[in-house]
Formats: C-alpha cells, sequence, structure tokens
C-alpha cells in the first residue's frame, strides 16, 4: 500500500508482490495438494490481479520484463531487477499449471504460459552480458542495454533460478554469475 514516504503499488517490489503465488506454485509441484487452493479459490482473482498489473506496467512493449524499485528492502538502481523477473517468470509458470490443473481454466493456462515464454526469453536476451568471467547474468539492468554488474547479498531469486526450473545448475551463464557473485 501507498505510504507517507513511497508511492506502493505492486511494482514497489515485485518479488513481494507475487511471493504468495510463487509458494503457492511450490506447495502444488511439491505437493500435489489441490485442496487448499481448492477451498481457497479466493487467491485465483488476487493472483490474477497482481500479475494483469504487472503485465500491464511494461515500460516499452516490445521488452516482456517488469520494472521494479525495491528489492525486498532494497533500491534497485536501474530499470529492471535480473532475480525479481525470474520470480514474476515463476509466478506466471506457477499460475498457468494452476488455472489449468487446479482451476480448470485452459484459457488462462495458456495466455500466462506465453508470457511466461516471452519474459524467458526477454531475460536472456537482456540480461545476459559480458562479465569477467564470459557470458553471465547480470543482476540489474537498464532499458538501453547499460549495467553495472556488483554483488550486494540481495540477489537471492538470481541464485534461486534453477531451483525455479528457470535455468539448469550448470548453465555457464548461470555459473559465471555464481563466479562473480
Amino acid at each position: 500500500p501507498k505510504g507517507a514516504s513511497l508511492k506502493g503499488g505492486v511494482n514497489h517490489s515485485i518479488s513481494l508482490s507475487v511471493a504468495s503465488l510463487a509458494l503457492a506454485g511450490l506447495y502444488y509441484k511439491n505437493t500435489g495438494d489441490r485442496g487448499f487452493l481448492e477451498n481457497n479459490s479466493h487467491f485465483q482473482e488476487t493472483w490474477k490481479k497482481i500479475l494483469d498489473e504487472l503485465i500491464a506496467s511494461r515500460k516499452d512493449e516490445n521488452i516482456w520484463l517488469i520494472p521494479t524499485y525495491f528489492i525486498s528492502d532494497g533500491p534497485i538502481h536501474a530499470d529492471y531487477h535480473t532475480g525479481s523477473n525470474v520470480l514474476v517468470w515463476f509466478a506466471l509458470k506457477s499460475f498457468s499449471r494452476l488455472s489449468s490443473e487446479v482451476y480448470k481454466n485452459e484459457q488462462d493456462a495458456k495466455y500466462y504460459a506465453d508470457i511466461a515464454a516471452k519474459m524467458k526469453t526477454s531475460i536472456y536476451e537482456r540480461t545476459v552480458v559480458e562479465g569477467p568471467f564470459g557470458k553471465m547474468f547480470t543482476e540489474e539492468i537498464n532499458k538501453d542495454g547499460t549495467y553495472k554488474s556488483f554483488s550486494d547479498g540481495e540477489e537471492s531469486d538470481t541464485v534461486l533460478m534453477p531451483f525455479y526450473g528457470f535455468c539448469s545448475y550448470d548453465e555457464p551463464a548461470y555459473l559465471n554469475y555464481m563466479k562473480f557473485g
């Protein structure tokens, strides 16, 4: 919500905005338990509203990345944060699966899966840069492609990319990013 000094909204910290959906996706992936989600179907509309608001917030129709202002409690100093976008990608994939398997809505399942695929392509095209060890993911990047590589301990979702299924643990750009960090 809006605060005294911050405007709030889903883009304030996109990783926090999609956290409950990401956790629900992980829960369902690991348990297959539909019961909780079926008994709390009101979550579906909340998650859909958040995702739609994030999708609509894109600054450039040709770039499938979502802007954010903070990573949890740390500010972003560029247009896009890699790990936060990976978590939105995972939330989209999760919502697509839940839409299909739990909520029986194939139209939503396809819509959000298609957007997740576009985001994954944009993340690879825009956040993989030439680093000191070769091609690597960078933590933050600007719309114009400029970036400043650093590691400040706020990159947990980038570190978790293989856990989310975004890439393999032996992905060279991921390993070089880990070596850099």
